[in-house]
């Protein structure tokens, strides 16, 4: 019997068959193209680029992935934003790839490689390291940058409970020693084999802990901080819920958004933190986003739901998302309620070099009787009652704790008002305002700072710091105070200093018969008038006495982002009072001559029209007309010989006299006890000098100056 009649038999249609052998082909022959195209069907979700292990100088670096187009542009970034290589480069297979060689001497730090066409772009980033006779150096810099913290009990940096795990022995086989900056919380113990453990003795009150690693190899060893939050005895986690709600970075004016994840953690005495990380592909997004709006600020706000108040904010920025965003230009921002943190971008390029995580825990004592408890204590501090006076100082506002694991970096602090200060408040009323300021170490600073405008009203009040501590809003009573100290310093700026200068209103503390210190001798008690001023204190002082301005700013390459008057040359700038050489430079540290504060004055008053030089050493001097207008201003003078003396460094007693007549204020009068022992009364600048020393209430003399009011 053949097929066709069995088929018959069996009462299958003739065709039946040819349609299953029909359909059975097609199975094999669609398997046979889902094995063929598979790889350009998965590129298809865009494009990828691997990752790149740390590189030396010299070394070859290949750079591979997958897309779905014909082919891709491949660029990569130095540490600087310059482009260090770039190829159009085909892909086959769904797959491609292309290699280079770095230079023997190529510039350290983290590379970024980007990989696609368009919004299709993929990115990682990789370390270029040291190459020398030997490679210790980048063996300890490569082992330190992979270190990290091994917590039990699910326990983060924000909240310990429980041992640590600590290497003995890093990458490369380094050697890896941890000190504790509280032995009785955090106790080292001895290695056993290639670890150590970290015993957690936690106490009746949480305790903030930095535990700082040393890795070394040979003669090279480099360190790292870390900061860890050990919580009380009684404090254990009761939840940790991720994904419980969303906060947003947004662009400097609102042009991009982009969420992220909040982790809710929930301790067995009620605190509640909110966690989130900022990591490199929220970073890669920001940059993209803010690229396509022209913004360069990634603002991360950290806002709570109604009736849902986070006792603290933690905040994780990735290392790579630090280098993402230094690579772009962009300045980071972190909002909260009570804080506002920015860091420049210049900051952030610095952070960049040593490829650190970035951590953040802010802590607002919302507790009433907290808070009561510690303005009691603020304001019977020694450095709060003496800026007091004999008035009453009061803490406005929610004291809050703030603390990062980095130090020596510039960040601005922006404490918001939050309705603390009333609508309409009066100049007076803000310029009492302070920050009082407790850092870990014991130090206690009562600093001044910016009063932020908002909408045409007062937001807040800014200051620049280096460090993170407990800071609290401070008003100081009406009929006292010398104002507070300076943010840090004992003088006007450079060394003596060691502060940002900001040292609040120089002219007049909002009455007409109240005038505000704005200089300060040196830590030995003296002003040295005959002190010659550098270029940076100069800008120092002008930040502090005149408003800023709006005029663009240039970096100066001598003037780093770490340099302690940074943001005053800035600043000084904006004015328009300031600008470097010819060659670039500013030249903070050279001592600022007669002709260049006469430029300033010039600047200060727009002095424009023609006048007749007067000095006798002053013809044909670069600053010839400049100075014959300034000294027909009266501002400055010449010698009693008949020169200006141009070239000739400015002195701190010169300084003095010459802002106060700006300022339109001074000399003082009737000052019984001198301010500085080194300035006494028969100086030719004593009543200068105390007009620029002293908080004081005044009456005008008609003869001219001013009388110190009793």
């Amino acid at each position: 019997m053949t097929n066709r009649e069995t088929r018959k038999r069996e009462g299958m249609p003739l065709n039946s068959f040819s349609r299953i052998r029909t359909f059975i082909t097609l199975l094999v022959m669609a398997a046979l193209l889902f094995a063929l195209v598979g790889p350009v069907q998965a590129a298809q979700a865009g494009t990828a680029v691997e990752a790149v292990a740390d590189k030396y100088q010299g070394d070859r670096v290949v750079l591979a992935g997958t897309s779905a187009a014909p082919d891709v542009i491949v660029k990569v970034f130095g540490p600087t934003d310059a482009v260090y290589y770039a190829r159009s480069v085909p892909v086959a297979g769904g797959r491609y790839t292309t290699e280079f060689t770095l230079a023997a001497d190529a510039e350290l730090g983290r590379y970024t490689v980007i990989a696609g066409y368009g919004s299709d772009v993929a990115r990682t980033t990789f370390l270029v390291l040291k190459r020398g006779a030997s490679d210790e150096e980048h063996e300890v810099e490569d082992a330190l940058n992979s270190l990290v913290i091994g917590f039990s009990n699910g326990d983060t940096w924000e909240s310990v409970t429980s041992s640590l795990f600590l290497l003995s022995v890093g990458k490369h086989d380094t050697q890896v020693s941890w000190v504790s900056s509280q032995p009785d919380v955090i106790v080292i113990g001895a290695p056993q084999g290639t670890q150590i453990t970290g015993q957690v003795e936690r106490q009746d009150d949480e305790r903030s802990v930095i535990v700082t690693a040393t890795v070394s190899k040979g003669g090279k060893k480099a360190s790292r901080p870390f900061l860890l939050i050990v919580k009380s005895k009684t404090a254990n986690k009761v939840s940790v819920t991720d994904n419980v709600r969303t906060v947003n970075v947004v662009g400097e004016t609102g042009g991009y958004t982009k969420p992220l994840g909040i982790t809710r953690i929930v301790m067995s005495d009620g605190t509640k933190i909110d966690k989130t990380i900022v990591d490199v592909s929220s970073a890669d997004m920001i940059v993209d986003r803010g690229q396509e709006t022209g913004e360069k600020f990634s603002r991360l706000l950290m806002d709570h739901l109604p009736g849902d108040v986070p006792d603290e904010l933690a905040v994780e920025v990735q290392a790579g998302s630090v280098s993402t965003l230094a690579n772009y230009g962009m300045t980071f921002q972190l909002e909260s309620e009570t804080a506002v943190l920015t860091i420049a971008n210049d900051v952030l390029k610095e952070m960049r070099k040593q490829a650190i995580d970035l951590y953040f825990r802010i802590v607002p004592v919302r507790s009433a009787p907290q808070r009561e408890a510690l303005a009691a204590r603020i304001v019977g501090e020694p450095v709060v009652r003496q800026a007091q006076g004999g008035a009453q100082a009061e803490v406005v506002g929610t004291p809050q704790k703030i603390e990062t694991n980095y130090t020596s970096y510039r960040t601005k602090l922006l404490i918001p008002f939050n309705g603390s200060v009333p609508p309409g408040a009066s100049a007076s009323y803000l310029n009492a305002l302070r920050i009082f300021i407790e850092h870990h170490d014991g130090e206690k600073e009562l600093v001044s700072g910016t009063i932020v405008n908002r909408n045409g009203a007062p937001y807040g009040i800014e200051i620049e710091l280096s460090k993170f501590s407990t800071f609290a809003l401070v008003r100081l009573g009406s009929s006292g105070g010398n104002g507070g100290s300076n943010n840090g310093g004992n003088s006007d700026g450079g060394n003596s200093d060691n502060g940002n200068g900001n040292g609040g209103p120089g002219s007049q503390e909002g009455t007409q018969d109240r005038h505000t210190a704005y200089v300060k001798g040196y830590l030995d008690g003296t002003f040295k008038p005959e002190n010659k001023i550098t270029r940076a204190e100069m800008a120092s002082l002008l930040v502090r006495v005149h408003e800023a301005g709006q005029n663009s700013a240039i970096a100066f390459p001598d003037v780093p982002g770490k340099y302690w008057a940074y943001e005053n040359v800035m600043d000084v700038q904006r004015m328009g009072l300031m600008k470097g050489y010819p060659n670039g430079t500013f030249k903070p540290e050279n001592k600022i001559t007669r002709a260049e504060m006469a430029v300033i004055v010039k600047q200060w008053l727009k002095l424009n029209d023609a006048a007749t030089t007067n000095a006798k050493d002053t013809k044909g001097h670069w600053a010839e007309q400049t100075i014959a207008r300034v000294m027909k201003s009266g501002v400055m003078t010449g010698y009693p010989d008949g020169s200006f003396k141009p070239d000739q460094p400015l002195t701190r007693a010169e300084a003095v006299t010459i802002l106060n007549r700006l300022l339109k204020r001074g000399p003082l009068h009737g000052v019984t006890e001198p301010s500085w022992p080194d300035v006494p009364k028969k100086h030719w600048a004593f009543g200068e000098i105390e007009e620029a020393s002293k908080n004081h209430v005044f009456k005008p003399r008609a003869e001219g100056g001013e009388t110190k009011a009793e």
